[in-house]
């Protein structure tokens, strides 16, 4: 295969790769919580064939530009857009979301901290508030099996009325989370999270302070998956794949072409 057409072929490939991170934004465009990501290329090494800069040999003449070939593109980063996702009503007391900065804390079965904007939570067979995988809100928050109502203020202090008394009784604090980069966290199943050296150790606060969201409840946070754009980049995806496969496709025919006159 010719230069020309393996630098068609690598881009076919990271065409692929975008149309699969766009087919996964739009595939979980109705997940609670997930956030879109966008794929990124950039350019490969170029092939300095002559420089710019360079005496001409005519007296002290400088060579005013060069002749570099690239070598096609390759690919450079998968983005997490952490912007937040339209609120969506439930009516559920246990459905929450972070209205502004802030993540929900997990801990997980063997007891890793795991971070998530997806507030659809429940209890499990003790009480105590999960979510939908099992993994325990961090606090921890236990709900009374007697609890006629459960409340959650815009602070995260969670409260449940109970029968025979006159005051609802204080459950716990949700407390959030925060990172320095957030787009250095790693994804993980159920869209959640873990940190990484890359998006630093979690900021933790309660909500409504230090630059911290507050919880809205009944309330869930929405995919801030734009469909529109989606399907635009998912076209030119598509057409930018097609147009490199035509590129292999002259490639050849012009090697062939070159070695019949040759021979």
């Amino acid at each position: 295969m010719s230069s020309n057409a393996k630098i068609a072929a690598a881009s076919m490939g990271n065409q692929d790769l975008k149309v699969r991170e766009i087919s996964n934004n739009i595939a979980n465009s109705g997940s609670t919580g997930f956030k879109e990501s966008v794929f990124f290329t950039e350019t490969n090494h170029y092939e300095d064939m002559r420089g710019m800069g360079i005496h001409t040999g005519n007296d002290d003449e400088i060579q005013p530009v060069g002749l570099e070939i690239g070598s096609g593109s390759r690919p450079s980063a998968v983005v997490t857009l952490h912007k937040k996702g339209e609120p969506m009503p439930t009516g559920n007391p246990l459905d929450f979301m972070v209205r502004g900065q802030g993540m929900f804390q997990l801990e997980g079965p063997d007891g890793q901290d795991f971070y998530t904007y997806a507030g659809n939570f429940t209890t499990n067979a003790n009480g105590e508030l999960v979510n939908l995988d099992g993994y325990k809100v961090k606090g921890p928050i236990t709900i009374p099996q007697n609890a006629q109502e459960v409340v959650v203020n815009k602070r995260g202090e969670v409260f449940a009325k109970i029968n025979g008394e006159d005051e609802p009784q204080a459950l716990g604090q949700i407390e959030l989370a925060r990172f320095h980069n957030p787009t250095g966290l790693k994804k993980q199943p159920g869209t959640m999270y873990t940190s990484t050296p890359a998006s630093g150790e979690a900021i933790l606060g309660a909500p409504g302070n230090d630059g911290f969201g507050e919880i809205m409840s009944h309330t869930l946070e929405a995919s801030n998956v734009n469909m529109i754009k989606s399907m635009t980049d998912l076209i030119q995806a598509q057409r930018a794949y097609e147009m490199n496969s035509r590129v292999v496709q002259a490639a050849d025919d012009m090697e062939k072409r070159v070695e019949q006159l040759g021979g």
